[in-house]
C-alpha cells in the first residue's frame, strides 16, 4: 500500500545534483554527474532538505542557480514534481 501523501508546495534553494548535494554543494552546475547517474533535486534553503525532483526536464536548464520551484511534494518520499520554476536572484 502507498502511504505517500503528496501536498502543493513552494520551496526555495538551489538545483544540484543528487550525488553534489549529498556532500552539501546546494548548487552543482556539472552536467557530466548526471550523464553518470546522478539526479536533479532541490536543496531547500531553509533546513537544506534535499528533494529528488521527479520531472527533471522542468529544472534542467536551472542546474547551478538558485531558484523558486512551486510544485507537488512528498514528503515521505523527499520528491518534488515540479509545476514552475522562477529564477531568483
Amino acid at each position: 500500500m502507498d502511504h505517500s501523501i503528496q501536498k502543493a508546495a513552494t520551496v526555495k534553494g538551489g538545483i544540484s545534483d543528487s550525488k553534489c548535494a549529498a556532500h552539501g554543494l546546494k548548487n552543482c552546475s556539472n552536467k557530466e554527474h548526471l550523464a553518470n547517474g546522478a539526479k536533479l533535486v532541490v536543496v531547500t534553503d531553509k533546513g537544506g532538505e534535499i528533494c529528488t525532483v521527479t520531472n527533471p526536464d522542468t529544472v534542467a536548464d536551472h542546474q547551478g542557480h538558485h531558484v523558486k520551484v512551486d510544485g507537488e511534494f512528498d514528503e515521505s518520499a523527499k520528491t518534488i514534481t515540479v509545476a514552475k520554476v522562477e529564477m531568483l536572484k
